[in-house]
């Protein structure tokens, strides 16, 4: 992620990109994003990211907090919506928001991510919950055949 202030700065950005897939994205407010965790290609928690004092990233492993938030139906819909643009479903990952005048904006999908977060600030269980969805779809499978 790179913070990009003025047209010189994203000339030299995208010329030292050049060739790497990535996303442009508008400036967003500074120092907060929304992780909408999914088990099952379904959005079930959401953390959210604040980062340290002065630091425009939202990032946990720089000195940032989380706390637990509520997913609302705007962002259940907006997760929704780009889940289904993937290519395949999303079995266990997150979809990330950003924000822009309190509005959320598409981030990233991670399809490999910590969970360290959601247990040390809201004792959520994500990968006991995987391993539940996982189970369930087995015993599915099994009592069909």
């Amino acid at each position: 992620m790179r913070l990009v202030r003025n047209e010189g700065e994203l000339v030299y950005a995208l010329d030292e990109l050049a060739g790497v897939p990535g996303l442009v994205q508008p400036l967003v407010d500074p120092g907060r994003d929304l992780r909408i965790y999914v088990i099952g290609g379904e959005p079930r928690y959401a953390m959210e990211r604040i980062g340290a004092s002065g630091d425009f990233r939202s990032n946990y492993s720089t000195g940032g907090t989380a706390r637990k938030h509520e997913i609302t139906a705007q962002e259940t819909d907006l997760a929704e919506r780009v889940l289904a643009a993937l290519p395949e479903s999303l079995a266990f990952g997150s979809v990330d928001f950003c924000f822009k005048d309190g509005s959320p904006v598409f981030c990233e999908v991670n399809a490999n991510l910590g969970c360290h977060i959601p247990y040390e600030f809201a004792n959520i269980d994500l990968i006991g919950d995987y391993a539940d969805w996982i189970l369930s779809g087995c015993l599915k499978t099994d009592e069909a055949s």
